[in-house]
């Protein structure tokens, strides 16, 4: 059986009984409110405008039973526990909110990542029509068809592969937004929706708005959310080793890929771990890291791997893993990186070998 992240979120949430003492509170995957929802969308025809409707009725559930959270140094641990207590999530967690949700009533849908963001997305296998649903933005409930580039996500995943990995265009999603929104102050409070810093940077370079897109099933999806997002909070409370562990099972489907992020969460913790003198979990967490590359993938995260391994050999003295790191570059494409890395591992290794 696996966990319910909402067992005991209650809705509506706590701050709007300041406003309106009468309000009646319940358990959320328990509430008559998604009763209603259930019935309706059950009762109905199931077709994409039934799931649409039905979806945008969790979110605006969802959005009543909690606010909108950033991740600092002092975020607790991602649980049942937490989130009942806190009432309040980032997107993975309005996303996995969202996700039970729709899984009580019924709404096949999947969870889907893009550039550090979580959101859910609704496919129809009737008509191939896509639907995203952001939860805690509703100005983001809109249909994604036209937004999403390659296999169609549910068929890369009936075939049997862990993860369905597509492009999203946001500038397409960006034409579903209303006239009266700022669009540039929109943008500007949403950086996961480009690579860029500026609205004027956004329509200069077309490549900034097409973004690595990764679903998965809901069940794995919200736990890998969980998992993720939980060996971030534990690198930030500097508790590596439990980042460590979690990080350990998430080889070929560890989310946060796209090369334009230069893998800096997954960085980040390698440094605190060869810091503190585990070099080991280090290169674990990069061996993880680099079995989820896309395939195909020529950036320079390739290079990932080997260089943890160059670090970690350089730290410890250890020639046998120094050796290890240059056979990996040698078996990567020719470049001018790949020659200056090689080059420096050889340096690094006579070092290392005079010290004998």
């Amino acid at each position: 059986m696996y966990e319910q992240y909402s067992s005991g979120l209650l809705t509506p949430k706590q701050r709007l009984l300041e406003t309106d003492p009468g309000l009646q509170r319940e358990l959320l995957l328990q509430s008559q409110q998604l009763r209603t929802i259930a019935a309706d969308y059950q009762q109905s025809s199931q077709l994409f405008n039934d799931k649409v409707e039905a979806a945008e009725s969790v979110g605006s559930l969802v959005r009543k039973s909690l606010d909108f959270a950033t991740t600092g140094d002092l975020t607790p641990e991602f649980n049942a526990d937490s989130l009942a207590e806190r009432e309040a999530a980032n997107c993975f967690g309005y996303t996995i909110v969202a996700s039970e949700c729709l899984d009580k009533i019924g709404v096949e849908h999947l969870v889907a990542y893009v550039n550090q963001h979580a959101f859910v997305l609704i496919p129809d296998r009737k008509t191939d029509r896509l639907f995203m649903l952001d939860t805690p933005t509703k100005e983001l409930y809109c249909e994604v068809t036209s937004a999403i580039g390659g296999k169609d996500p549910l068929s890369q995943l009936e075939i049997g592969e862990l993860r369905a990995i597509n492009s999203l265009y946001t500038n397409e999603v960006l034409k579903q937004l209303s006239p009266e929104i700022n669009r540039e102050r929109f943008i500007d409070s949403r950086p996961w929706l480009n690579f860029s810093s500026s609205d004027m940077r956004f329509q200069d370079n077309p490549r900034d708005n097409i973004l690595q897109l990764i679903s998965l099933p809901s069940i794995p999806g919200r736990k890998l959310l969980e998992m993720e997002y939980n060996a971030q909070i534990f690198r930030r409370q500097h508790h590596p080793e439990k980042a460590v562990d979690l990080m350990a099972d998430l080889s070929g489907i560890y989310l946060d890929v796209d090369s334009r992020n230069d893998l800096a969460e997954a960085d980040r913790l390698c440094r605190q771990l060869i810091s503190t003198g585990m070099g080991e979990e280090a290169i674990k967490v990069a061996t993880v890291v680099d079995e989820s590359l896309v395939e195909g993938d020529k950036s320079k995260n390739v290079f990932f791997l080997p260089d943890s391994m160059r670090k970690v050999a350089n730290r410890t003295g250890n020639i046998e893993l120094m050796e290890k790191a240059i056979e990996l570059y040698q078996q990567l494409p020719p470049s001018k990186l790949r020659t200056g890395k090689l080059t420096k591992a050889r340096r690094l290794l006579n070092v290392l070998q005079s010290r004998v």
